[in-house]
C-alpha cells in the first residue's frame, strides 16, 4: 500500500511538471541566450584592425564597412550577458518600445529581430560573430545584408546584464539616450 501511494504521489508531481513546462504561451524573455563563460571566443581577425569611427567615451565604439557593422563594448563584467540594440531605422515609433525602437538585438551572439511593438517581442534570426573577453569588452560582426531599413544616420546603445539578467552597465549610461551613429 505505501508504495502504491508512493508510485501515485510521484505520478502526480510529474504530471503538474509537465503540465506546468508544457509547450504553451512563451514567455516575455524566452529569447535569452546564455553565454559559456567558461571559455572565451577568440578575437575577431579584423578587431585589431578596425579603426572607430564612433566611439561615445563610454566604452561603445562602431565601425561600418560596406558589408558589416561592427558594434564594441568595453565593459569590466566577469559574467556578461550582453546585449547591443540597434534602432536601423532610427525611427523610436518602430522596433521594440521599451528599447527605444530598436528593430534588433544582439544579445550573446545571436540576432534577433523586432517582431512587434511589446516589451521583447523577438524573433532568433541567427548566430553571428562575436567575441567575448571576460572583464575587458565584447565585440559583434553583423551583416549589413540582413538588416532591413537602414538609414544612413541609425542609433545603437549596449548594456551587460549579470547572470540573473539584471543590468551591470549600459553604454550610453542612460538607456533613452541612444547613440546616432552618422555613417558616411
Amino acid at each position: 500500500m505505501t508504495k502504491k501511494i508512493y508510485f501515485m504521489a510521484m505520478a502526480l508531481v510529474l504530471s503538474v511538471g509537465f503540465i506546468a513546462c508544457g509547450d504553451g504561451d512563451k514567455k516575455d524573455y524566452d529569447h535569452h541566450k546564455k553565454v559559456d563563460n567558461k571559455k572565451q571566443k577568440s578575437d575577431l581577425e579584423v578587431d585589431k584592425a578596425i579603426v572607430w569611427e564612433y566611439d561615445n567615451s563610454e566604452g561603445l565604439k562602431v565601425h561600418l564597412d560596406d558589408t558589416y557593422i561592427y558594434l564594441r563594448y568595453e565593459h569590466k563584467s566577469m559574467e556578461p550577458n550582453t546585449q547591443f540594440f540597434l534602432d536601423i531605422d532610427n525611427n523610436q515609433e518602430t522596433g521594440v518600445k521599451i528599447e527605444e525602437g530598436a528593430d534588433y538585438m544582439v544579445e550573446n551572439g545571436w540576432l534577433f529581430e523586432s517582431v512587434d511593438d511589446n516589451s521583447y517581442g523577438w524573433k532568433e534570426m541567427t548566430e553571428i560573430d562575436s567575441t567575448v573577453i571576460m572583464g575587458e569588452y565584447d565585440i559583434i560582426k553583423v551583416p549589413l545584408n540582413i538588416l532591413k531599413n537602414k538609414v544612413e544616420n541609425f542609433r545603437v546603445n549596449s548594456q551587460v546584464l549579470d547572470d540573473t539578467w539584471n543590468p551591470q552597465s549600459s553604454s550610453p549610461s542612460k538607456l533613452t539616450e541612444k547613440s546616432i551613429y552618422i555613417s558616411n
